[in-house]
């Protein structure tokens, strides 16, 4: 009851008397005071002078310009900001020498570098277990980590995955072509030019290659000299020394060069000797052989000629009596008999031959 009567006496002093005077500083329209050099805050606003917003509950890293906000500093986000969009600043999460990459609220991404893996990087690999190297390289182990390749000829690059090709941009001016080395290039220049690049132009006979008072021509394959006389050579650089008698019989006699010749020619005059006796042999047992044939056909004809001679004279049996006594012949007989066997062929002579001899 007492209570309640101070209570309605201060409403009543307030509405009757003039307002209290409060603490000064104290924002007239986020605070307010009961009494004199008082400072009350109103709901959403805090602070000894009631200046101050109250943020949103649970903002961490967050500001406020009105009651119940949660604005978020640099590098935080998300609804209470307490996300950290710049962890690598501030926490680099990334080690031995790693890049770290913010990938947004809160999260990240290292980089790591040769002969490390890991989320942060913190394993130490073998890089040369993976074979880097190209080409045919050989791969080595850094003592500060990572690793080298030792390129073979030709190639080059970390990994020896570039060719080397020096004659890329065609470097040779005036030449007939070019090679390239590991160390370099080469060109090969046409007739009247030199230098590395084939760009000096040069007189094939600016040397003075002929020696021994010679004269030098320029020529489409190179200098030309036309040497004195008694000398010789491209350069003119022998001299030419006249045999002497003895030294040429000596030559002569010293040289197998003649004899080889002479043994060579007489083997060949034998060779065609027994070449031609060959032939000559040949043609004898050719001609041999035609003179037996024609032999042959007439001891053939004479056989024949015998079976009819004796024909001729075959006498039937049982007509004629043949007396056991040789038959005397006069030469006339003989000679008739003769004239017979020459005409056995002809038959009309046999029967000529067979009538005289009944006779």
């Amino acid at each position: 009851m007492r209570s309640t009567e101070q209570a309605q006496l201060r409403a009543l002093l307030l509405a009757v008397l003039p307002h209290a005077i409060c603490l000064p500083g104290c924002s007239e329209g986020h605070g307010y005071c009961e009494r004199p050099g008082e400072c009350k805050c109103r709901i959403g606003w805090q602070g000894r002078l009631c200046d101050e917003c109250v943020r949103y509950p649970g903002c961490l890293h967050g500001t406020c310009s009105q009651p119940w906000q949660c604005n978020c500093r640099e590098g935080w986000g998300g609804l209470f900001c307490n996300q950290d969009l710049n962890y690598c600043t501030n926490h680099r999460p990334c080690q031995n020498g790693a890049t770290c990459t913010n990938t947004g609220q809160g999260s990240y991404t290292c980089s790591c570098r040769a002969g490390f893996t890991g989320t942060g990087c913190e394993t130490e690999t073998n890089e040369c277990d993976s074979n880097p190297c190209k080409s045919g390289g050989t791969c080595a182990e850094k003592p500060t980590g990572g690793y080298t390749c030792h390129c073979p000829l030709g190639y080059h690059g970390s990994n020896c995955e570039k060719k080397i090709d020096r004659c890329t941009n065609n470097p040779c001016l005036n030449s007939k072509g070019h090679a390239a080395f590991f160390s370099g290039y080469t060109c090969s220049c046409t007739l009247g030019y030199g230098g590395k690049d084939c760009s000096v132009r040069v007189d094939a006979c600016g040397s003075s290659p002929c020696l021994n008072s010679g004269t030098c021509y320029t020529h489409f394959s190179g200098h030309v000299c036309e040497c004195s006389a008694g000398y010789m050579g491209s350069s003119c650089e022998f001299k030419v020394q006249s045999p002497s008698p003895a030294s040429s019989r000596r030559l002569a006699v010293d040289d197998p060069f003649p004899m080889a010749l002479a043994v060579s020619f007489a083997l060949g005059l034998v060779t065609l000797a027994l070449v031609a006796c060959a032939a000559l042999a040949v043609l004898r047992q050719v001609r041999q052989g035609r003179k037996t044939g024609k032999g042959a056909v007439r001891n053939d004809l004479d056989t024949i000629n015998n079976l009819k001679e004796r024909e001729g004279f075959l006498i039937a049996p049982g007509r004629f009596k043949v007396p056991n006594k040789e038959p005397k012949f006069g030469s006339d007989g003989l000679r008739d008999k003769f004239n017979c066997k020459r005409k056995l062929l002809d038959l009309s002579g046999d029967t000529a031959c067979k009538k005289k001899q009944e006779k």
